[in-house]
């Protein structure tokens, strides 16, 4: 077992080698006798404050030790790191505890042997690899450790660089761009991105030469996430020109960017056919014949149905003439003959509003009435009926409905000078030019009297149940 060695060492002005280090180094490798123990190359003993040796202090002698003729070179060094003493030889052997101070410096096979030892103070070269025994280094000041988790022989190749060492669990910021050979990988798949939100990459770049790469950028307003689909394919760009081998649906419209400014197809490549309607069955496809040239079919500027072609052979005779429609024969056969009219747009009845006494064009009724938005140009048919009175006899009335322009549906009547049970009607369609779309026109019943007397227009029959002075305005299409 381990022997004490004790021992004070004094200045040679006698003061004590206050703090100062005992280095003891054993010349060669050696075994604890008896066992398969390494014993220390080198021990470092602190001095107390008062020179000596701390209490307890042990070592294995040199006679406790294989092989034979071992022996330990003893210097000392100060506080300030100089040589105090040594260095000299020494066999450590005897009973313990064993004080060096009474020892004898030796011979090392009859030469004397010294070494020189290495100071915290000092810089010097060190010509043999050190080994030490403990798995860290510690650096002053921190202390910084530097600690090794290698399980085999291992090289740490610092570059031939003046900078910062990184360290894997440190955010550091690299100054100088960064090459690899291998590529970098996350520590688990998904777990972690490129780049945060509040720091990120501004591109990326990707290829497989040094140019003619893709760089993915953005100019993002606000935090954004383009998400690529979970398929192997190639990404679409907005600017170019690329075959879709998949069909696309669509959540919202596509729509070109100005109104009117873009087709769907074009006349190299059209679309086979266009499909349209609000469900998956029961829908119309628009298909194009087969073309001899480039066509262009052109809907007018209205609303209303579409008229499709025959689904087989028509024999049509005769030569139209505007406003004609075409009339069928036949399932196979149809001739052009005069248009029956168009059905009635707009009808209204108004009745006069209170006997009026008659003189020169007097308003008896007015009505205005707006003609249909469209399926235009319009006419108006005007029908009128009137109760009179007179007081005297060999004057007349007259009467005629006016539209602001034309006057139509004139009509008269005669005066008898009885008091009540006359009466008088007309009808007429108006004439010039026909009304627009949307127009707003105002038609009036007026009349006049000729001769002596007083006429007045009746609001009610004089007998019975029959209808009040009205006029009747109908609108329909002028063809």
């Amino acid at each position: 077992m381990p022997k004490t060695i004790t021992g004070t060492f004094l200045n040679d002005d006698g003061t004590p080698v206050a703090g100062g280090r005992l280095f003891l180094v054993l010349s060669n490798d050696s075994q604890v006798s008896g066992t398969a123990q390494i014993a220390p190359k080198t021990i470092v003993i602190q001095l107390d404050a008062n020179g000596k040796i701390p209490t307890g202090t042990t070592i294995y002698a040199n006679d406790e030790l294989k092989p034979d003729g071992t022996f330990y070179t003893a210097t000392i060094i100060d506080i300030n790191g100089a040589r105090v003493w040594g260095s000299e030889i020494f066999p450590i052997v005897g009973v313990s505890p064993i004080d060096l101070t009474l020892l004898t410096p030796g011979l090392a096979g009859g030469v004397v042997i010294f070494a020189t030892f290495a100071q915290l103070n000092v810089i010097q070269t060190w010509t043999a690899v050190q080994t030490f025994a403990v798995g860290t280094l510690a650096i002053n000041p921190g202390p910084l450790t530097l600690a090794s988790a290698a399980t085999a022989a291992r090289t740490a190749t610092f570059p031939d660089n003046t900078g910062t060492v990184a360290e894997i669990n440190l955010a550091q910021t690299w100054s100088a761009t960064q090459t690899f050979s291998v590529a970098p990988v996350p520590n688990a798949a998904g777990s972690i991105a490129l780049g945060t939100s509040a720091l990120p990459f501004s591109a990326v770049f990707i290829g497989g030469a040094a140019t003619n790469n893709v760089q993915l950028t953005g100019t993002a307003t606000a935090a954004r996430t383009a998400t690529l689909p979970d398929n192997t394919g190639t990404l679409a760009e907005i600017n170019l020109a690329q075959t879709w081998s998949a069909t696309q649906t669509f959540s919202v419209a596509p729509v070109p960017n100005t109104a009117g400014g873009i087709n769907l197809g074009t006349g190299a490549l059209p679309w086979g056919g266009i499909f349209i309607g609000g469900a998956a069955t029961n829908n119309v496809q628009l298909l194009g014949a087969t073309m001899t040239a480039a066509r262009t079919a052109t809907f007018p500027d209205a609303t209303g149905n579409v008229v499709l072609a025959l689904t087989q052979a028509l024999t049509i005779s005769g030569t139209p003439t505007s406003g004609q429609i075409l009339s069928a024969t036949s399932a196979t056969a149809a001739q052009w003959i005069a248009s029956p009219g168009v059905p009635i747009q707009v009808t209204s009845t108004t009745v006069l509003g209170a006997d009026t006494g008659v003189t020169t064009d007097t308003t008896l009724i007015t009505k205005a009435v707006t003609m249909p938005a469209s399926g235009g140009p319009w006419r108006v048919l005007a029908c009128w009926g009137l109760y009179t009175n007179t007081t005297s006899s060999g004057s007349a009335g007259y009467y005629y409905v006016s539209d602001g322009t034309n006057t139509f549906a004139m009509s008269a009547n005669g005066t008898t000078g009885v008091p009540a049970g006359q009466g008088v009607s007309g009808s007429g369609v108006s004439p010039g030019t026909a009304y627009a779309n949307g127009a707003v026109v105002t038609f009036t019943l007026k009349g006049s009297i000729s001769g002596a007397g007083t006429l007045t227009a009746v609001k009610l029959p004089p007998v019975g149940a029959g209808p009040n002075s009205s006029l009747n305005l109908t609108v329909f299409a002028s063809v």
